[in-house]
């Protein structure tokens, strides 16, 4: 049991660092990319540890499917699209009122709070498009 329970508290971790990470790369442009690609590592790795450490609430509220047509910026993947055709989609939502850094439709598990991730390392940033990066981490 113990594995398993590691093995979900992974999956948890992974899916609300990939929330973090779209909002800390979403103003990021392939110029910043190449003009300061250390600094911008830094930077990125500093503001997600800043928001792991605010060990913010991670929680998740359902909507109509019409609520995410009349509001198509909750969605900041290019590629994923919510899960939809049950009438309802589930909104992930990191931190509250004011202190919100996130809202966005998500399926996947999560912590219940982003102190729960543990320290996030980058590694590999690959560049996977005009828009489009694959950035490989470590958790712990």
């Amino acid at each position: 049991e113990t594995a398993e329970r590691e093995a979900r508290r992974a999956a948890q971790s992974g899916d609300a660092y990939q929330e973090l990470l779209a909002e800390g790369l979403r103003y990021l442009s392939k110029d910043d990319w190449r003009r300061a690609a250390k600094v911008l590592r830094e930077a990125i790795e500093q503001t997600l540890n800043d928001l792991v450490d605010r060990d913010l609430v991670v929680r998740a509220d359902w909507v109509d499917e019409e609520v995410l047509d009349a509001t198509p910026e909750l969605v900041r993947t290019m590629s994923v699209r919510p899960p939809r055709g049950s009438g309802r989609v589930r909104l992930v939502r990191i931190g509250e009122g004011a202190g919100q850094v996130d809202l966005q439709p998500c399926g996947g598990t999560h912590v219940a709070r982003t102190g729960e991730i543990g320290t996030i390392r980058l590694g590999k940033i690959e560049n996977k498009g005009r828009q489009n990066r694959r950035v490989n981490i470590s958790l712990g």
